[in-house]
């Protein structure tokens, strides 16, 4: 009976370990990537957007709505993104060209 019990407990710890890891690597925190460039498309209810960067690079983005609602085609805009989701959008300051 005591051989049992020990066998039990053992593979308890083994269990709630390979749990405790498991849990471990998905709160890993994916890495915020920063982005300039212009507003191509917006589907604002599918919560997408196409993104032309500086680097002239193609990005289609996923977004919440609430954060793309704003934004319009053309504009220059910042984004902070993981992966493909946007994570936040700032329009980019345009300054007016010097009055002569």
């Amino acid at each position: 009976m005591k051989k049992l019990a020990l066998a039990l407990s053992v593979f308890m710890m083994v269990i709630m370990s390979a749990v405790f890891v498991m849990a471990a690597e998905k709160k890993q925190v994916a890495q915020l990537e920063s982005l300039e460039g212009e507003v191509m498309s917006i589907d604002i209810s599918g919560g997408q957007i196409v993104f032309l960067t500086t680097d002239n690079q193609k990005e289609v983005l996923k977004a919440d709505p609430r954060i793309i609602e704003d934004i319009a085609i053309g504009e220059q805009i910042t984004i902070e993104k993981a992966g493909d989701v946007i994570k936040s959008i700032k329009k980019s300051e345009v300054t007016p060209p010097p009055i002569e």
